[in-house]
């Protein structure tokens, strides 16, 4: 360094001030300990501030996102896409609201406020509206604030009540509104009219306010189940009770010129209740007195509004083979006394109009409507439920029921509220389970046609919809509670409906408890039917492929579908009684072929065989007949015609043999077969024949052998054997053909109607509904020949099939005859318990071959 600049830094340090003056070390120590701490509490909080600076810009920048993002969707609708726009800060910018922006002005949009053809249309919605002229323009207003505007004021009469009406729905005026004022102004007493319009009235007034508040709770568009779609709602009671009181008062919309509501729904208004020049009618009175009774239930205080409805709708994809199916039927339960609804933990099944809900808001008052009445959450339906096509039903879970009624259709009359038990462990609080099948109407059709293959197909895939479990339900294994579906106005058949069922149950695997509503004819029919099927085992196959049959055989008119199934069951049996006499034949003459086969070469051998044993055995006999003559009374030689059924003479004088009788062994045996041979001797005496034409199943003709062309002619033995023979066919009738009763008719005579010149005696069985059969017995046909006439004569095969039965069935009731019958001797002591349980064994032995 030069001199001249170590002097400058010297003038420096000297003119700099000095800050600090030297003191005591112990003040400066204290001095450095503060200015440390302070410097430590600034380092601090800058820390903090940088962090919550870096918060802040991620909620800036995250913003800012989003902000970018709702613009460009915006201009890619528009069709303008400017991606190097720059997003400036409005309140920085000096940005000035503008009251014509549609944004700004634009109210926060609501989930549930959507107006189309796929949603409920709801009375609270932005797109309600109506237009006002003013001042030679048209202007738009929102309908819900009019309404708003009106429910808000105090109702204490009819006239403000019906004023309000009128203003909401243009369309009602006084005059139309009689039905409705007869019922508040003359069917109620006067304190039940101060109720009315002083307390439920505005409590249903505040129900129908409160349903924005609802609907923004459930926070979702309510869809429509629409046809061909498997949908499902489910809505809590609190946003139903507030569309039923929006319903009482009419609000609910039909739609606008831009999206009409579709044609395809039921009604959802009380309108048609309301309207007419008439007083309203009783079971009308009764409804609406059923619907105040749920708004005054649910409007009380500490009543449990909690749970949720659901609506199902259902639809059939797979349909069962019937012709196959080798299903047996499921458990039947009848009941003729009580009523579907009473019914607990069961499947109930409502006989459905194809637009559910049928006329509740209307004149209807039959099974479904009286349903709805006491059950008014299920109104909700017609609102939503398109109308039901093939193989389509509906589901409904945890409607509450609220009232108790009797009588049906006009007789119709709300009786007192119920009180149903609630579910705690459930979504919905309530156990009830509702199916809704809608039957097909054949009130103006032909009846037969409901037994043709096209409508069975309909009807039993619609009741199996119906049955079948869901995934909601297919752990429940409940039963079904059903009866006459469709069987009252629509003029369905009860036989087909209920066979109908059994079979679908089966499919389903479900048992069925049948309410058949105070018809006890037909729950007796039902039991035979039912118990017929069961104890023969007949598979869900057999029962489709009868009622076809029904279809195609010309007895629809003169036997029911229940007389044709007894009728094939019998006839089942005797053909399985042939086949099994033929199989029997078959066998028996294969093996005589082979016999012959085989004896053929052995013959010679087997005749020197036979020839040997029967020396062998003459040879022992005389043996034993020398030898041992003094031990003859206590041995007994059995013979092939037993006259008695112990062996060894009574008073042991001799053996029982031709060669050693005593004289009163000889005269005993002599009256028996005497007896014998007089009793079997009608057997002999006697042909039956079957007949060429028979006039009923099961004509048979008894002949005498001798010829005989009057009646006069023939002797008292030939009569007696005649009609004993009469008597042996007739219980061989009723077992082969089900007889209940007999015709014995002789015609002696050319003028009586005889052809041929032989005496013979005809035996008719009859059955309940047979061609002869008149109920009040005044008029019975006899004339044979005139039916003859009419009847087409049988093939010989037909014949022989039917007379291997009765032929058979008659050799089992001779055996049966002899041996029941007893000696002459009531003090023979041999004829004792045992011998009377030897008869009973062989009874048992001779039927159990048979």
């Amino acid at each position: 360094m030069n001199g001249e600049e170590k002097q400058k830094t010297k003038q420096k340090v000297n003119s700099t001030p000095r800050k600090y003056v030297q003191t005591n070390p112990l003040n400066s120590q204290n001095t450095l300990n503060q200015r440390q701490q302070k410097n430590r509490g600034k380092i601090i909080s800058q820390k903090e501030k940088e962090k919550e600076k870096e918060k802040e810009t991620e909620t800036e920048k995250y913003q800012k996102r989003n902000q970018e993002s709702k613009r460009r969707t915006r201009e890619k609708v528009k069709g303008k896409t400017n991606q190097n726009r720059t997003i400036t800060n409005k309140r920085n910018s000096g940005y000035t609201r503008n009251p014509k922006d549609r944004r700004n002005n634009k109210a926060k949009h609501r989930k549930w406020d959507i107006w189309d053809k796929k949603h409920l249309l709801l009375p609270c919605s932005k797109r309600n509206t109506y237009t006002r002229v003013q001042q030679n323009n048209k202007k738009v207003f929102s309908k819900w604030d009019y309404i708003r505007s009106l429910l808000e004021m105090e109702i204490g009469n009819w006239e403000r009540l019906s004023q309000i009406m009128i203003k909401i729905n243009p369309a009602f005026q006084k005059d139309n509104l009689i039905p409705l004022k007869s019922f508040l102004n003359e069917r109620i007493d006067e304190e039940k009219q101060k109720h009315f319009y002083l307390r439920l009235l505005p409590k249903i007034q505040e129900l129908a306010l409160s349903l924005p508040k609802e609907l923004d709770l459930y926070n979702k568009p309510i869809p429509l189940l629409l046809k061909w779609r498997l949908n499902k709602v489910e809505l809590p009671r609190t946003l139903i009770a507030s569309l039923l009181a929006c319903s009482f008062f009419c609000l609910i919309p039909y739609g606008d010129t831009v999206s009409k509501r579709p044609p395809f729904l039921n009604r959802a208004n009380f309108t048609k209740m309301y309207l007419g020049k008439e007083p309203m009618s009783a079971s009308n009175e009764n409804k609406l007195k059923s619907f105040l009774h749920y708004f005054e239930t649910i409007t009380k205080n500490g009543t449990p509004n909690n749970g949720s409805v659901g609506f199902y709708r259902n639809r059939l994809d797979k349909i069962p083979d019937w012709k196959n199916s080798n299903k047996n039927l499921s458990e039947l339960i009848i009941n003729s006394d009580g009523l579907i609804e009473d019914s607990k933990d069961h499947l109930h099944v409502d006989f459905a109009n194809k637009y559910v809900g049928g006329g509740v808001l209307g004149n209807g008052c039959v099974q479904e409507e009286i349903r709805y009445t006491i059950c008014p959450e299920l109104l909700v339906s017609c609102m939503i439920c398109e109308k039901l096509e093939k193989k389509e039903t509906l589901l409904m879970i945890g409607a509450k029921r609220y009232s108790n009624y009797k009588g049906y259709g006009r007789t119709f009359e709300f009786v007192s509220g119920y009180i149903d038990k609630p579910v705690l462990n459930s979504k919905t609080h309530c156990a009830s389970q509702i199916i809704a099948i809608d039957a097909k109407n054949f009130s103006k059709m032909d009846p037969n046609l409901q037994f043709s293959p096209k409508y069975l197909n309909r009807e039993i895939e619609k009741i199996y919809c119906g049955f079948r479990r869901l995934k909601i339900n297919q752990f429940d294994s409940r039963p079904i509670a059903t009866g006459n579906l469709g069987c009252g106005v629509y003029a369905g058949n009860i036989e087909l409906k209920a066979l109908l069922q059994l079979i679908a149950a089966a499919e389903a695997n479900r048992n069925i408890v049948y309410f058949t509503f105070n018809n006890a004819q037909f729950a007796e029919d039902l039991k035979k039917i039912y118990s017929l099927l069961k104890n023969n085992k007949y598979k869900i196959s057999q029962i489709w492929n009868l009622l076809l049959q029904y279809f195609n055989s010309d007895q629809k008119n003169t036997y029911s579908i229940f007389q044709f199934i007894i009728q094939k069951n019998c006839e089942k049996k005797n053909e399985l009684v042939v086949n099994n006499e033929n199989r029997k034949q078959n066998t028996i003459q294969k093996e005589m072929r082979n016999e012959k086969e085989d004896r053929n070469g052995q013959k010679e051998k087997n005749d020197f065989l036979n020839r040997k044993n029967e020396k062998q055995k003459q040879k022992q006999k005389q043996n034993f007949e020398v030898n041992q003559p003094e031990k003859s009374k206590e041995l007994s030689i059995l013979k092939n015609d037993k006259v008695r059924d112990y062996d060894i003479c009574k008073h042991n004088e001799c053996i029982k043999t031709d060669n050693h009788l005593c004289k009163e062994c000889q005269d005993q045996d002599q009256k028996i077969l005497f007896e014998k041979k007089e009793k079997s001797q009608f057997a002999d005496k006697e042909n039956i024949f079957v007949n060429h034409k028979p006039v009923l199943r099961g004509h048979v003709l008894v002949i005498p052998l001798r010829k005989v062309k009057i009646f006069e002619d023939l002797k008292p033995e030939e009569v007696t054997d005649i009609f004993c023979t009469a008597q042996l066919v007739c219980k061989a009738l009723r077992v082969v053909f089900n007889g209940q009763a007999f015709n014995l008719l002789i015609q002696d005579g050319p003028q009586a109607g005889q052809t041929v010149e032989q005496v013979h005696l005809h035996i008719l069985p009859r059955i309940k509904g047979d061609r002869f059969f008149v109920e009040n017995n005044s008029e019975i046909k006899t004339e044979i020949k005139q039916v003859e006439d009419e009847v087409k004569p049988r093939s010989m095969e037909e014949m022989e099939k039917e007379a291997i039965l009765i032929k058979r069935q008659i050799q089992i009731q001779i055996k049966l005859n002899d041996i029941y019958e007893k000696p002459d001797n009531n003090n023979d002591e041999d004829y004792d318990d045992k011998n009377i349980n030897k008869i009973k064994n062989q009874q048992n032995e001779i039927q159990g071959k048979n």
